[in-house]
C-alpha cells in the first residue's frame, strides 16, 4: 500500500496510512528495533521506504523480488514482546483472517513470517490514499460518498460471511486506491465469531488506553477521534462484539463522511461513552443527504444491537437505491437473514425458477446465438461459390459454439458465486455481468453480420470469430474490481451501453472487410462518448477508430487516433485499451514505418500496461507476435526469435496446435527464422503456417499470397533457380485479386517477382515490375519509405546491367539514403543496398567509394551476426575489390578468412574463392 508520505512530510500526523491499527508517530522504536534501512531484506522482500508505525508494529514499502511486485511489511514492535507473545498471536491471527478474505475490497495478505525473531506479514500495496484523505481532497456529492462506502460495506460483509468480525473500522483503516476502489485494512483486532474472551477485550482497553494526544485528538466539535469514537455501546460496556459492532462503526463513518462530523459528541472518553451508550445522536445541518438514507444509518446505529439490521447486507441494501444493484443485493440479503431456503425463493422471483436460482442462461446466450442463426449463416456461406466459404463455415461454427459454452459457463458461475456460494460480492457480480453483457453484444453482432455476410465477410469471418474478447477475463475479480466505474446516472449508464454495442457493430465491420463502414459508425460513436462526457467510453470509441482506420488503409490517421486512444486510456484508467492501443502502434510504427526506436518504446509501454492489467493470452499472444515481427524487420534476430517462441507456445497453449491463430504464430517464427538466414527453419515454419491455413481457409482465400510470398522467398533465398519464379508470379495474381492492384502488399510482391526476374536476365520484365512497385508505394506513402527505397535498389540494380552507369549510381544513392533514413544504418536493408552501390561504384571507376561501401556493408553484417555463408561472401566480394585497387595483401586476407568462413559453413564458395586466388592472386609458397 502507499500512504501520504508521497505527498506530505513525514513529521505529519497522517504521513502513514492504513495497514497498521491507529497509527502514530510519537511511538519511537526502542535500541533494539531501528527502522530498518532501504535496500535491507526481509525474507524475499526488498525494504524500499518506511510508511509509518502504529500500536502493534511499522509499516514499509518493501519489493517482492520472487514475484516482482510492490508489497508492504508489516513487522511488530519488539517492544511488546513482554506480554508472552500475546501480540505475536494477534497478528499472526490478523494474517489468518485477511488471507481467507479474497476479495476486492479487502487488501490482500500474501505471506507470514519472522524476521529477527519479529513476525511479520507482507501485505497488498495498495496505491492510494485512506478515506480519510480521499474525502478532505474536497467535496463529494453525497452520490459519490456513498458509492464508495457501498465497497468498503462489501469488504465488511464478506468478512462476516466467512465468520469474521473487524472490531476497529474507521475512515483509517478504509484505503482508496487511484484505481477507484475501496479496501478494508487492518483486521489486527478481527476475530471468528464467538472467539473473543475477557483477556482479548482487556487488551483493547490497555491499547485504548495507551493512546496518547498524538491518537485522540480534540476537533472544533470537541468529538474524540481514534479508536473509541467508532465503538458501539457494547464495547464501551465491555461485552463481546459481533458482527452489528462493525455495522455501527461503519455507520458512524458513513455519518461522518456524508456530514463531515460524528454522530456522537465527547471531549473525554467517559463523557463519549455516555452519549453513545444513551443514544444522545446530534443532528446534523446544512447537507442535502436523502432521507432514506438518514433512516437507515439512525437504525444501524440502534443502542439494541437487535434493533440494528440482521447484516451488513440488508444495511448495504437500504443505503444503495439504485434500483438495479438494490434488486440484487436484497436477493443476498434475504439469504444472510434467513437461510438458503429463503434465498432460494427470493431468486426465484428474480429469476424464474425456485429450484435453480441461476437458470435462465440458455434463454440470454439464444438472443446471440441460436438454430436460427447458424441456419442464417449456413445459406450465406453457401451463396458463395468458393472453396474458402464451405472450409470457412466448419470452423466458425466451431468457434462460435466453443465461445457460446464459455459464456454460458461464465454467466452461470457469476450469479452462483453471488447468490448460491455467497463468496463474491454484488458489486462484483455487478462488474462481472457488465462485463458479460459486452461480450454478448459482441457476439450477437458478429453472428448477426455473418447470418448475412457477402464474399469479403465470410473471407474474414475467422479473423472475426477468434478475435471476439475472451470471457474468462469477466471472471477475474481483482481485474473486475479494478475496472473504472459505470456511470451514476442510470440514464447515462444505458446510453454507454448502446454506444458499445454500437462499437462491437463497428469492430465486427472491420474484421469481415467492412472497414470504412466500420470507421464511420466509430466514428459517430466517439461524437456521443464525448457527449455524454464519460472517459471510458471516449477512449473506447477513438481506439476503435484508429483500429478501423489500420485495416481501411489509413495509417497516417491510424497513428494520430492510437496516440489520442493512449492519452484518454491513460486519463481514465482504461487498462485494455492503453494495452490494444500501445500493441498496435508497435506494429503500426515498427512494421508498416520502420521506426524501430520509437515502436520499442510503445513495446515497452504495452508490456508494463500488460503487466498492470494482468497477463491474459487474449493480451499476450498479440504482443509476443508483434513484437517477433518487429524486431525481426529490424533484424534483431536473438530478440525477435524469443517473442517468436512465446506467441507459439502461448498460442499452442491457449488455442491448441491446429488453431488459426497457432497458424498466425507460425507464420511469425517463419519470418523471424527468414531474417536471421534460417532458410530451412523458415521454410518449415511456413509449412506448418501453410497447412493450418488451408485446413480452415481454402486455397482461393485472400490472405493465402502472403503464404504463397513466403514460400516463394525461402525457395529464391536456397538458391532454387528459376523454379521459383512461378511461385512469385503466382502470388502476385493472388494478391491483385485477393487485395487489389494498388495494395501495400501488392507493391511488396510485385518488387519480389522483379528482383527474381532480374537475376535471371529478364531486364525489361524486371523494370517494369519495379517501376509498377514504386509507384504503389509512392501514392501510398510518399517518397520516404522504405518500400520506395527497396524498389529504388532494383532499378538501380537493372540500369547496372545495362551498362548505365550514371542512372544506376542515381537510384542506388536513393536506396542507400531511404534505407538509412527509415530502417536506421544497422539494417539488412541498408547492407544490401550498399552492397549494390559498391559494385556500382566500382564498375564506375570508383574502386575506393566501392571498397568503403562493401566496409560498411561487411560491418553491418558482422554487427548483426548474420550467417557464415553471409559473411564470406561480403568478405569475397571486398576481396576482390581490395584487388582490383592494388591492395593485394589485404585481398589476401580477405580471401582467405572468406575461404575459412566457406568451407566451415559447407559452402561451395570455398572452392570458387580458391579458384580465384589461384588465378588472381599468387598463392604464398607452403611451409617448408
Amino acid at each position: 500500500m502507499t500512504s501520504a508520505a508521497s505527498t506530505r512530510p513525514s513529521g505529519h500526523p497522517s504521513a502513514a496510512t492504513g495497514q497498521s491499527a491507529t497509527l502514530h508517530d510519537d511511538a519511537a522504536p526502542t535500541k533494539e528495533e531501528a527502522h530498518l534501512s532501504r535496500g535491507q531484506v526481509v525474507g524475499h522482500y526488498v525494504i524500499l521506504e518506511r510508511v509509518g508505525s502504529g500500536g502493534m508494529g511499522v509499516v514499509y514499502a518493501a519489493y517482492d523480488k520472487a514475484l516482482d511486485r510492490r508489497v508492504a511489511i508489516k513487522l511488530l514492535h519488539a517492544r511488546r514482546r513482554p506480554r508472552h507473545g500475546k501480540d505475536d498471536a494477534r497478528l499472526l491471527r490478523e494474517a489468518q483472517a485477511m488471507a481467507r478474505l479474497a476479495h476486492p475490497n479487502v487488501v490482500a495478505v500474501h505471506e507470514v513470517g519472522t524476521f529477527r525473531e519479529r513476525p511479520f506479514v507482507a501485505m497488498e500495496f495498495v496505491d492510494g490514499q485512506t478515506l480519510s484523505e480521499w474525502l478532505e481532497e474536497k467535496t463529494r456529492p453525497w452520490r459519490e460518498v456513498v458509492a464508495m462506502l457501498l465497497q468498503a460495506g462489501e469488504g465488511l460483509a464478506a468478512a462476516h460471511a466467512q465468520g469474521l468480525i473487524h472490531r476497529d473500522f474507521k475512515p483509517e483503516n478504509v484505503l482508496v486506491g487511484h484505481d477507484g476502489r475501496a479496501r478494508v485494512v487492518d483486521f489486527g483486532l478481527a476475530r471468528a465469531s464467538g472467539d473473543f474472551s475477557r483477556d482479548d477485550l482487556a487488551s483493547v482497553d490497555e491499547d485504548i488506553s495507551s493512546q496518547n494526544s498524538a491518537s485522540i485528538k480534540l476537533t472544533e466539535t470537541g468529538a474524540l477521534t481514534g479508536t473509541p469514537a467508532y465503538m458501539g455501546p457494547e464495547q464501551f460496556r465491555g461485552r463481546t462484539p459481533d458482527a452489528r459492532s462493525d455495522q455501527f462503526a461503519y455507520c458512524i463513518t458513513l455519518w461522518e463522511a456524508l456530514f463531515g462530523e460524528r454522530p456522537f459528541r465527547g471531549d473525554t472518553r467517559a463523557r463519549l461513552a455516555m452519549a453513545v451508550c444513551t443514544g444522545d445522536i446530534h443532528e446534523p445541518a446544512g447537507r442535502d443527504v436523502p432521507t432514506f438514507l438518514r433512516r437507515a444509518l439512525r437504525r444501524g446505529l440502534s443502542i439494541d444491537r437487535d434493533e440494528r439490521f440482521e447484516s451488513m447486507d440488508l444495511l448495504l441494501t437500504a443505503i444503495d437505491r439504485d434500483p438495479v444493484r438494490s434488486r440484487r443485493r436484497i436477493v443476498a440479503a434475504t439469504a444472510a437473514a434467513v437461510g438458503i431456503a429463503a434465498l432460494s425463493a427470493g431468486i426465484a422471483r428474480w429469476s424464474g425458477s425456485a429450484d435453480a436460482p441461476c437458470e435462465g442462461t440458455e434463454a440470454r446466450i439464444a438472443t446471440a446465438w441460436n438454430d436460427d442463426r447458424q441456419a442464417a449463416m449456413d445459406d450465406a456461406f453457401q451463396r458463395v461459390d468458393a472453396e474458402f466459404a464451405a472450409a470457412s463455415f466448419e470452423t466458425v461454427t466451431r468457434e462460435l459454439d466453443r465461445y457460446a459454452d464459455d459464456w454460458s459457463e461464465g454467466y452461470r458461475d457469476a450469479c452462483e458465486a453471488a447468490h448460491v456460494r455467497r463468496d463474491q460480492s454484488m458489486a462484483l457480480f455487478d462488474r462481472r455481468m457488465a462485463c458479460l453483457d459486452q461480450r454478448l453484444s459482441t457476439l450477437e453482432a458478429t453472428t448477426a453480420l455473418l447470418a448475412d455476410a457477402d464474399r469479403d465477410a465470410i473471407a474474414y469471418s475467422i479473423r472475426a470469430v477468434t478475435a471476439l474478447p475472451p470471457v474468462d477475463e469477466c471472471a477475474d475479480a481483482e481485474r473486475m474490481m479494478a475496472r473504472f466505474a459505470p456511470p451514476d446516472d442510470p440514464l447515462v449508464a444505458k446510453q454507454v451501453d448502446t454506444a458499445r454495442a454500437r462499437l462491437a457493430h463497428a469492430s465486427v465491420l472491420g474484421l469481415t472487410g467492412r472497414a470504412k463502414e466500420g470507421l464511420d459508425e466509430a466514428r459517430a460513436v466517439r461524437h456521443q462518448a464525448e457527449a455524454l462526457a464519460y472517459l471510458p467510453l471516449q477512449a473506447e470509441a477513438i481506439f476503435h477508430q484508429g483500429v478501423l482506420a489500420v485495416s481501411a488503409g489509413q495509417p497516417h490517421e491510424s497513428l494520430a487516433l492510437l496516440h489520442d486512444a493512449v492519452d484518454e486510456a491513460i486519463a481514465s484508467g482504461h487498462d485494455e485499451v492503453l494495452v490494444g492501443a500501445t500493441t498496435r502502434l508497435m506494429s503500426v510504427v515498427g512494421v508498416s514505418l520502420s521506426r524501430y526506436e520509437e515502436a520499442e518504446r510503445w513495446g515497452r509501454m504495452a508490456s508494463a500496461a500488460l503487466r498492470r492489467r494482468g497477463q491474459d493470452p487474449s493480451d499476450t499472444i498479440p504482443l509476443a507476435r508483434n513484437l517477433c515481427m518487429m524486431l525481426a524487420d529490424k533484424g534483431d534476430i536473438t530478440a525477435a526469435l524469443t517473442h517468436c517462441r512465446e506467441a507459439l507456445r502461448l498460442s499452442i497453449e491457449h488455442h491448441g496446435e491446429e488453431h488459426a491463430v497457432t497458424s498466425l504464430a507460425y507464420r511469425a517464427l517463419g519470418n523471424a527464422y527468414y531474417w536471421g538466414a534460417d532458410f530451412e527453419r523458415a521454410e518449415e515454419a511456413y509449412e506448418l503456417s501453410t497447412k493450418l491455413f488451408l485446413q480452415s481457409h481454402g486455397l482461393d482465400h485472400p490472405e493465402y499470397p502472403a503464404l504463397l510470398n513466403s514460400l516463394a522467398a525461402v525457395c529464391y533465398s536456397q538458391k532454387k533457380g528459376d523454379s521459383c519464379i512461378p511461385l512469385f508470379e503466382q502470388t502476385v495474381e493472388a494478391a491483385v485479386k485477393g487485395y487489389g492492384a494498388d495494395h501495400p502488399a501488392t507493391a511488396d510482391f510485385t518488387n519480389n517477382l522483379a528482383i527474381v526476374l532480374l537475376d535471371h536476365g529478364r531486364l525489361d520484365e524486371a523494370e517494369a515490375r519495379s517501376l509498377e512497385s514504386l509507384e504503389l508505394r509512392r501514392a501510398q506513402f510518399g517518397d520516404d519509405h522504405p518500400g520506395v527505397g527497396a524498389a529504388h535498389r532494383v532499378l538501380a540494380r537493372v540500369a547496372h546491367a545495362r551498362g548505365k552507369h550514371e542512372q544506376a549510381r542515381e537510384h542506388a544513392d536513393k536506396a542507400v539514403q531511404i534505407l538509412e533514413a527509415t530502417r536506421g544504418k544497422q539494417h539488412l536493408d541498408v547492407q544490401a543496398a550498399l552492397s549494390t552501390r559498391a559494385r556500382i561504384r566500382t564498375a564506375a571507376g570508383d574502386p575506393a567509394g566501392g571498397i568503403e561501401d562493401l566496409r560498411a556493408a561487411l560491418a553491418i553484417a558482422e554487427g548483426l551476426e548474420r550467417a557464415p555463408v553471409e559473411l564470406a561472401e561480403l568478405r569475397f566480394e571486398l576481396a576482390k575489390a581490395l584487388f582490383d585497387h592494388r591492395e593485394e595483401d589485404r585481398a589476401q586476407a580477405r580471401a582467405m578468412a572468406a575461404a575459412a568462413e566457406g568451407e566451415a559453413a559447407g559452402n561451395e564458395l570455398a572452392a570458387k574463392i580458391a579458384d580465384w586466388r589461384a588465378t588472381a592472386i599468387k598463392a604464398p609458397d607452403p611451409a617448408p
